[in-house]
């Protein structure tokens, strides 16, 4: 009984042993026919090249089985008489032993065993970080888009894109007089503004955070805003992505959320708020925005490192709060007013779609832009931008109004706190505003600029005075 039980486990092993060289056999058969054709990576997995750039998918699994098919058809039709009787039962025997055996290797868990090998070998790992990371390069339906000379070249394999745009750029597309252009000039309040917009979005083409900075696009609703926002992604395509809602606002909760893993690749990112009153994550933007290596994962997936190469866009009713004062906050923050209001008549319910069929004068648009940024070395901002941010910043910190209000400020001047408290009190009362401590109020003037010591009189904040 112990005999048999050895050799029933020497079979096992055997059978196992025989099955993994299958597995390996297989999987060096399947890289010298499709590896051109696929690739692995290790924290996102399988990815297949489609004609124009790689696409995320478990086709490696039909890449295989169809090997297996292939294989099948020529053990099928191997010869079957030799020139006696031993050769043609020798070369029966062969011909069943290789339909026996792709018959085993057919079945999905055989399949998963021989992609199991292959996602192993050298030839077909890559690491996320190596998927587009050429940040000039846009990948577009009709080639791939240098952004620095504005020439096409054929689509590569070997450039490890992920994203396509829907829109081409064409050179000598006339952008003026097309819908497109129409569209801006009804929604946006002037010249200077499009331009701005439009360079802002060309900018965001590049695959690296280049300004930085987070659009805000403001309206209250029928403006055109979530038109123009629909508009971007669609020409964009891949490049593109509609954020989370609230994603870039303070939540109760740290539940896991992939937000930032699907921005790995991305050009533009788009949240919306969804109702008034909430707070901006003012840490997140700061992250977001400042071009740092970020890591993140997918959900059942392993951590990432990437290069940043999104620029982001928040649309929204309504501004969100802002508790900080820095001026490395509010330096990032930018409002494009869509002031417009379209009513029922004026407005034109087919307008996205006509707009997505513009897709190659949209991306031409950007493109142009881009370079017109490019040349100029930076964005001019209009005044109509700097205006809205002031207010809002004004609006948004109530030590600021009390300054302008209540005190003189030059580099000479200086104040005690507890002489300027109880002032801050006193205003707050008059104009409706939570009364916080003195130490909340001596943190936000530190952080405005107003720089505060210690005195045998308590605290002593320079740059300004109070008013006579």
């Amino acid at each position: 009984m112990t005999h048999n039980d050895n050799n029933t486990g020497e079979l096992t092993h055997s059978q196992l042993a025989r099955k993994m060289a299958n597995h390996i056999k297989y999987a060096h058969m399947l890289i010298a026919r499709y590896g051109h054709r696929l690739m692995y990576v290790e924290e996102l997995g399988w990815f297949y090249w489609s004609g124009t750039h790689w696409k995320a998918g478990e086709r490696g699994i039909r890449f295989a089985s169809k090997m297996i098919e292939q294989e099948m058809l020529k053990a099928r039709d191997m010869p079957e008489e030799g020139k006696d009787d031993a050769e043609t039962k020798a070369m029966l025997a062969r011909k069943q032993k290789a339909i026996t055996e792709l018959s085993r290797m057919s079945t999905a868990p055989n399949l998963r065993g021989i992609l199991s090998v292959a996602r192993e070998q050298p030839a077909l790992i890559r690491n996320a970080d190596e998927l587009d990371a050429q940040p000039h390069l846009l990948n577009t339906p009709n080639g791939t888009l240098d952004l620095r000379t504005l020439e096409i070249k054929d689509h590569e394999p070997a450039d490890l894109l992920t994203k396509i745009t829907a829109g081409n750029y064409v050179a000598d597309l006339t952008v003026e007089g097309s819908k497109w252009d129409e569209f801006l000039h009804q929604v946006l309040p002037g010249e200077d503004v499009i331009e701005y917009l439009l360079q802002v979005c060309g900018v965001a083409l590049m695959g690296e955070v280049v300004e930085q900075i987070l659009v805000i696009l403001l309206g209250r609703g029928r403006n055109g805003k979530g038109v123009f926002a629909l508009s971007i992604l669609n020409t964009v395509g891949d490049y593109g992505i509609q954020l989370e809602t609230d994603l870039l606002m303070k939540k109760d909760t740290k539940a896991h959320t992939t937000g930032e893993a699907d921005l790995k690749g991305a050009r533009v990112g788009i949240s919306s708020e969804s109702e008034s009153g909430k707070y901006l994550n003012e840490s997140l933007v700061k992250r977001f925005t400042g071009g740092n290596r970020r890591r993140a994962r997918k959900l059942y997936k392993d951590n990432m490192e990437w290069d940043p190469s999104d620029s982001l866009f928040l649309e929204t009713n309504h501004l969100p709060q802002v508790v900080g004062v820095e001026a490395a906050m509010w330096d990032r923050l930018k409002v494009i007013e869509f002031p417009r209001y379209f009513s029922a008549e004026e407005r034109d319910p087919g307008l996205a779609n006509k707009l997505k069929g513009e897709a190659d004068v949209i991306l031409t648009s950007l493109v142009n832009a881009y370079h017109r940024y490019r040349n100029a070395g930076h964005l001019v901002e209009p005044h109509a931008v700097t205006k809205r941010v002031n207010k809002w910043r004004r609006e948004a910190n109530p030590v600021l109004r009390f300054i302008e209000e209540r005190c003189d400020q030059s580099k000479a001047s200086k104040v005690l706190l507890k002489e300027l408290y109880p002032k801050w009190i006193d205003w707050c009362a008059e104009a409706d505003e939570e009364v916080r401590s003195d130490k909340w109020l001596t943190k936000i003037l530190d952080d405005m600029g107003y720089p505060s010591r210690r005195t045998k009189n308590g605290a002593l904040h320079a740059g300004l005075t109070l008013k006579e």
